[in-house]
């Protein structure tokens, strides 16, 4: 049975190492055994046994989130040690040690791209992206425009990269009703709930959301906001949503694991991003029916169609959020149709099967004997914008659809 060996240099509870999950799960019942080379416990390691990874530990002696090129003979060896058969790795560090590693074992490799722009914004980045990618047997990245990117700063032919999106389970992320969860942090019953959901970081743009959610709660004090997640501008946001005076109109939670129940007790979405791969939670929040906001950034302009799957705004304009909140707001109809096309599309399109079998056939052809790196353009499951369903034809999918 051969071996694919995941690689990632965090434990935390990310866009990435969800996807990993996601995939590890996948593997189960195919003719795959997935691998965890973990650099600690934490969140991952612990996702990926139930998920059916063996989790093996990388040797402590070297750094892998930074520029310790020690690392690479000793992932060298744990790729023997483990005889993979195939290395698949994840964020910008673990990518360039671990092609490199499993060019020394002689094993095929599998870099992925997840399209944010501080992966190229320095010189040297760029360089260790160009070696990076003729080391790698294929490249994968979430989105056409991650895969652009790297075309252009690696210099690299666009046909060395498959575009092979995140997926989410349709089947566990779907409309239903309310169950309440929210009482507990203070959201009345009745509320109208405006939710977001992701790392409290800034690049993921919150701040330009609490500066709606002040003009927004001014003329429709009905309205609440929710953040899921956390990160390290937590406290500053706090503070902001004091200094606006949106104290109990604004709810932190932090971290949950209860997301598809709070996606449910949500009336619209926002994903405020200045910089974007391929969200995770705008999938989410999409599988689950819901009206969406979200910025012009990255992949979420290929999932969101602008006025039918959902709606865009540039990112860092508070005033235009607030114009969006406000339009669905006053028109319930708007956002019933925008939250079926948004299922449609990711029923369609996103449903973890089906990237997992997207997957699952690259790995077959990279283990093919005498197998090249192959040529993977237009290989992606994304759609050209004017494919994407018109809310108004019939669709349908799990959960009753």
């Amino acid at each position: 049975m051969p071996r694919v060996l995941y690689l990632t240099e965090t434990t935390g509870h990310g866009g990435a190492e969800v996807v990993m999950v996601r995939l590890i799960r996948g593997l189960r019942a195919t003719e795959f055994a997935p691998v965890l080379g973990s650099v600690g416990e934490g969140w991952l390691a612990e996702a990926a046994r139930p998920a059916g990874a063996e989790v093996v530990s990388l040797d402590r002696r070297s750094r892998y989130d930074g520029w310790d090129l020690t690392a690479v003979p000793r992932l060298a060896a744990l790729i023997r040690r483990e005889r993979a058969d195939l290395v698949h790795s994840f964020l910008f560090h673990m990518d360039v040690l671990g092609t490199a590693a499993a060019r020394i074992a002689r094993v095929p490799a599998i870099a992925s791209v997840r399209g944010v722009h501080y992966d190229f914004d320095t010189w040297y980045r760029r360089l260790a992206w160009m070696v990076t990618a003729r080391l790698a047997t294929a490249i994968t990245a979430v989105s056409e425009e991650a895969a652009d990117l790297l075309s252009r700063h690696a210099r690299i032919p666009r046909t060395r990269i498959a575009v092979i999106p995140n997926g989410v389970d349709t089947d566990v992320l779907c409309p239903g009703p309310r169950a309440g969860v929210l009482r507990a942090v203070g959201v009345p019953d009745g509320a109208f709930v405006i939710g977001t959901v992701g790392r409290l970081d800034p690049i993921k743009g919150h701040v330009h959301l609490l500066g709606a959610a002040a003009e927004v709660v001014t003329k429709h004090p009905r309205c609440h906001f929710v953040f899921v997640g956390q990160g390290p501008a937590g406290d500053a946001l706090a503070e902001q949503a004091s200094a606006l005076g949106l104290n109990g109109h604004v709810h932190f939670l932090g971290a949950r694991n209860d997301i598809p129940q709070l996606l449910r007790e949500m009336d619209i979405f926002v994903l405020p991003s200045l910089s974007e791969g391929m969200s995770n939670a705008l999938l989410e929040a999409m599988a689950t029916g819901l009206p969406i906001v979200a910025t012009r950034v990255g992949g979420s302009t290929e999932l969101v169609k602008d006025g039918i799957s959902g709606l865009l705004v540039d990112a860092g304009d508070s005033d235009a959020l607030g114009h969006m909140l406000a339009l669905l707001l006053a028109d319930a109809d708007l956002g019933r149709r925008l939250g079926q096309a948004a299922r449609r599309r990711v029923s369609r399109d996103f449903s973890i099967q089906a990237v997992t079998q997207r997957h699952l056939a690259l790995y077959a052809q990279l283990l093919r004997p005498g197998s090249a790196a192959p040529e993977l353009a237009g290989d992606g499951l994304l759609l050209p914008p004017d494919t994407v369903s018109d809310p108004r034809s019939p669709g349908g999918g799990p959960c009753g659809d």
